[in-house]
């Protein structure tokens, strides 16, 4: 019988590094909106208590809002749209980062012209986060590593109150300075929060920095262009995610629970038209349930249900059915017109916002 080494031809193993493994898993540093250079992490606070950070600078290149090219800087700020898609994920604002079109403010403002409710609306606004290079005073083995988050109620504000705080020329005003810098010593809480499925969950956010001065200097460290770890994405695939995300879900009900009475989405359509150009006000209580059934709401209407209370309209599906959102943030979904008790309509309709200059949400 033959050797199975002789029969099998044997395969070169390449090993992956359980170091880096789990190091990527501690740092979460597989972030959509970054594209890291290789071998360098990004990093979190895991953890209440203190951090010990050394800000490093890093040459601004083109499009920086903050610095002028060329000039030594110590943040990144841009904008991103967080909970895109089915998966949740979070990509940058091709209108506020590159001025180019962007399908989600697209959506945003249609959301806006049909008068849609602010809560609906808000949350496709781009949010202020920003990145930022520094050194672990107390884990300097692991080299530059890239901290990123929101800048409203995040280490970015709490750093420019700072440095707005002292007087003009103190030496906190060049904490980030490759020589005569400062250690940055960032107190961090952790804080409940509520999704909007219902449950709830803890995260580590700073509250409190104090500044020390240090006599290392990073004047040799090769610190990598902030500006260019921003991943750009393509307009068309952004588009296909957020949509999917959007309308996904309330296709796959359509497609699964037939309508009533066995009639096809299309035919449902043909019928709301028909009930829209009835002007006669002496309807029977048939003809008045349909007209329930077939929905006249619109995507942020306020509505009441009689289990979930005041909810707005997320979608409205082709054949009446509603997708609604409570004030908890519970989301329900294949809701029928003839559920609901009480529409309340926008009288008013809000000012219309401008593709060019588009809201931005600061966040928590």
């Amino acid at each position: 019988m033959a050797n199975l080494k002789d029969v099998k031809k044997k395969r070169q193993r390449q090993y992956t590094d359980a170091k880096t493994v789990a190091n990527k898993q501690q740092s979460g540093a597989q972030l959509a909106c970054l594209d890291l250079p290789k071998g360098m992490n990004s990093f979190y606070f895991k953890k209440e208590g203190t951090y010990y950070m050394d800000i490093l600078p890093y040459v601004a290149g083109k499009n920086n809002p903050m610095a002028d090219e060329g000039y030594d800087h110590w943040e990144r700020t841009y904008f991103a749209h967080k909970g895109v898609g089915a998966e949740n994920k979070q990509y940058c604002c091709l209108l506020k980062n590159w001025q180019e079109d962007c399908p989600i403010c697209e959506y945003r403002q249609e959301l806006e012209h049909k008068g849609a409710n602010e809560d609906v609306v808000k949350a496709y606004w781009p949010k202020k986060r920003q990145i930022m290079a520094f050194i672990d005073v107390e884990d300097k083995n692991k080299g530059i590593q890239i901290f990123e988050g929101p800048y409203a109620f995040g280490l970015g504000q709490l750093i420019d109150n700072k440095t707005n705080a002292v007087r003009e020329g103190s030496p906190v005003t060049r904490f980030y300075y490759a020589d005569g810098g400062m250690t940055l010593a960032v107190s961090t809480k952790s804080e409940g929060f509520k999704t909007s499925d219902g449950n709830t969950g803890k995260f580590i956010k700073p509250n409190n920095i104090e500044m020390e001065s240090r006599e290392t200097s990073y004047e040799d460290l090769e610190v990598p262009c902030l500006d260019e770890l921003l991943k750009k994405p393509d307009y068309k695939k952004l588009k296909e995610i957020f949509h999917k995300g959007v309308d996904g879900e309330d296709e796959e009900e359509e497609a699964a629970e037939p309508t009533k009475n066995g009639k096809a989405p299309e035919a449902k359509k043909e019928e709301k038209a028909e009930v829209e150009d009835d002007d006669d006000d002496d309807d029977d209580d048939d003809d008045d349930e349909q007209e329930e059934e077939v929905s006249e709401f619109d995507v942020g209407d306020k509505v009441k249900h009689p289990r979930y209370g005041v909810c707005s309209v997320l979608a409205v599906g082709e054949d009446g059915k509603l997708k609604l959102k409570d004030k908890e943030g519970n989301t329900h979904r294949a809701i029928k017109a003839s559920e609901i008790m009480v529409a309340v309509k926008e009288e008013k309709a809000p000012e219309v916002q401008s593709l060019k200059n588009p809201k931005v949400e600061e966040e928590e």
